[in-house]
């Protein structure tokens, strides 16, 4: 070979070169930091994941809710036990059905004395004036 032109092998890492230095200029010159630039950075402040050592977390709700449950239930059996619930009464119970033939019970809550207030007979009747205008008033 010639000292003028260099062989095939000299020629591609010639091109090889460039290309690396072109590469490296190129990195510099970026505002951007390289991937591993961006990794070492942030490195110091990632706090490993620490393995759960305890894989029986789910336990405590459950015993929490049993817990709750028997409460309960305690408090239940306290009220019943001193008369707190509702007992029998002596008079039966009405059924829906058997409201048809006894009626309603008469009320005698809040309400109740203004029942006593009478309306007068005049007022079963409608005014004169309304029957004379349904009456003038065509059937449709």
């Amino acid at each position: 070979m010639s000292l003028i032109s260099p062989s095939l092998a000299q020629r591609i890492e010639q091109a090889r070169q460039a290309q690396l230095r072109a590469q490296k200029v190129a990195a510099a010159s970026g505002w951007r930091p390289s991937d591993s630039d961006r990794q070492d950075r942030y490195a110091r402040w990632h706090v490993e994941d620490a393995a759960e050592q305890d894989s029986e977390n789910w336990l405590l709700s459950y015993l929490d809710l049993i817990t709750l449950l028997l409460a309960l239930l305690v408090v239940m059996l306290a009220v019943t036990m001193h008369g707190g619930a509702p007992g029998k009464s002596e008079k039966p119970v009405e059924l829906v059905g058997t409201l048809a033939s006894t009626g309603l019970p008469k009320y005698d809550g809040e309400y109740s004395e203004f029942e006593t207030v009478q309306i007068p007979a005049s007022w079963t009747e409608p005014p004169a004036s309304a029957t004379a205008t349904a009456a003038a008033s065509p059937a449709p």
